[in-house]
């Protein structure tokens, strides 16, 4: 079974995100690969938010 984890800062996305990203993942993966959607897991793992930082246009890494 194939496991897709999806990693994002807490809170980010609402659970109504989330759930329309798993059956997508699911789907996309079910047709490509001609399996049932139950064979295919979604898993988000939140993060605290200051475990993410971003690179700036400037070239100076930033929070955020």
């Amino acid at each position: 079974m194939p496991d897709y984890t999806c990693t994002t800062a807490r809170g980010t996305l609402p659970q109504e995100s989330k759930a329309s990203l798993a059956a997508e993942i699911t789907r996309i993966h079910a047709a490509i690969n001609h399996v049932p959607p139950a064979y295919v897991d979604v898993v988000f793992a939140e993060q605290p938010p200051e475990t993410y930082a971003s690179w700036t246009s400037s070239g100076t890494g930033g929070a955020g």
